[in-house]
């Protein structure tokens, strides 16, 4: 209740003003601590506001990070270690800015940039955004719908669906929103309430060497389901955002070469043992829906014409 309630007021404050004009702020995120794919439809929804001739930066908060200014994330000299391991995954595809405070990171990004994107957009405070994307894992779900300890959320559906602009159910699990909502009287909004469903996919391996598979992630199953019809013959799971030991790794290496196995992880965990441990990584990439893009391109172009 304690949680609930701190979380219920912080969500109910009202934004700071957006420190510059002519730039959209677009919010993605999740309500559950971990797992949504946010970060992979943040990446996709850069990938194609770039494709339309918009300069996009991606702002992160740096999770993990021990960087406490704002900055720009310079993949050559940054380690993950100082800006986090998802910035530091994003900053190989697209400029990003971390730090706690947004509005920050946006005045550092200063008016090389069109559209600023916000990865785990929903919860912060600093920077009033102009278009929010909730994003749900259909295998996930909401958990047992409970606010953290509890259960797996940090907000509560029924705070953030009517103040979002779309909901992307991600994958082909088999959660219905509707259903979810049945009992309460955020349903009904759902008519007025913009729903895609995403799916996302990994790209394949050459060959059918066996694997042991490795991950350090929100919802490892998302990942090891990603490899159904592989041979894999052990699956190992470590916290969300890991920091790898070389102990952890040398035993890592060991049993793929008892099990004359190839070691497979996320991208996410790749960025922290690049180099240090032969490893082949699987990114999660999403060919957004043409109606998602239909909605998105009709109301970015509206704010640009505002």
């Amino acid at each position: 209740m304690v949680y609930r309630s701190v979380v219920s007021w912080r969500y109910r404050r009202v934004h700071a003003h957006i420190p510059q004009s002519g730039q959209i702020v677009i919010a993605v995120g999740g309500i559950t601590a971990g797992g949504s794919g946010k970060t992979v439809v943040v990446k996709a929804i850069a990938q194609f506001l770039t494709s339309m001739g918009y300069r996009v930066a991606i702002l992160s908060r740096g999770f993990g990070g021990s960087i406490t200014e704002n900055c720009m994330v310079l993949p050559d000299n940054h380690s993950w270690k100082e800006v986090g391991d998802e910035p530091l995954m994003l900053a190989q595809y697209f400029p990003v800015f971390v730090g706690k405070n947004r509005a920050k990171s946006a005045q550092l990004a200063g008016d090389n940039f069109d559209i600023l994107i916000m990865d785990d957009g929903l919860t912060q405070r600093y920077l009033r955004p102009h278009i929010q994307v909730l994003v749900i894992d259909t295998y996930q779900g909401l958990g047992n719908g409970r606010m953290l300890p509890l259960g797996p959320n940090r907000l509560s559906i029924t705070q953030v669906l009517p103040l979002v602009d779309g909901v992307i159910l991600l994958g082909n699990g088999s959660f219905c929103l509707r259903s979810a909502l049945s009992s309460c009287a955020q349903v009904s909004i759902m008519p007025r309430l913009s729903l895609f469903r995403e799916i996302p996919y990994t790209e394949r391996l050459p060959d059918n060497t066996p694997i042991i598979a490795f991950c350090g992630i929100g919802y490892p199953d998302k990942f090891f389901n990603s490899l159904k019809g592989y041979p894999v013959v052990e699956q190992i799971v470590f916290p969300d955002h890991h920091p790898y030991t070389d102990c952890e790794l040398e035993q890592l290496k060991q049993r793929a070469i008892q099990a004359g196995a190839r070691l497979v992880t996320t991208e996410k965990d790749f960025i922290k043992i690049k180099g240090r441990l032969p490893v082949t990584f699987l990114p999660l990439t999403l060919n957004l829906s043409s109606d998602f893009k239909v909605f998105l391109t009709k109301y970015v172009a509206s704010l640009s014409i505002n």
